[in-house]
């Protein structure tokens, strides 16, 4: 892939973004300024790197569950996220 800059990316899959990081350096922009990269799901190498995430409130969705298994309910929830700006932007 050829990036340019004011380039701005999603990634979902980890791979994705490691291949996506590496390509950045390799060129020599700078993540946030020259790129931009948001990716699904905070883990602390994201938050080490300093990559904006979309973050399903695993907190709440476990709770969530817990409940609805104890209680014996079927159906379908929304599960909220969180925006968390980081320097990728």
């Amino acid at each position: 892939m050829i990036l340019k800059k004011g380039d701005l990316f999603i990634t979902i899959e980890e791979s994705d973004l490691v291949s996506l990081v590496k390509q950045v350096r390799e060129n020599e922009y700078k993540l946030g300024s020259d790129i931009g990269i948001i990716s699904y799901n905070d883990t602390p190498l994201k938050e080490l790197l300093g990559i904006t995430v979309i973050s399903t409130d695993f907190k709440i969705m476990g709770e969530t569950a817990t409940n609805m298994i104890l209680n014996k309910k079927k159906g379908k929830i929304k599960v909220p996220f969180n925006f968390i700006n980081r320097e990728s932007l």
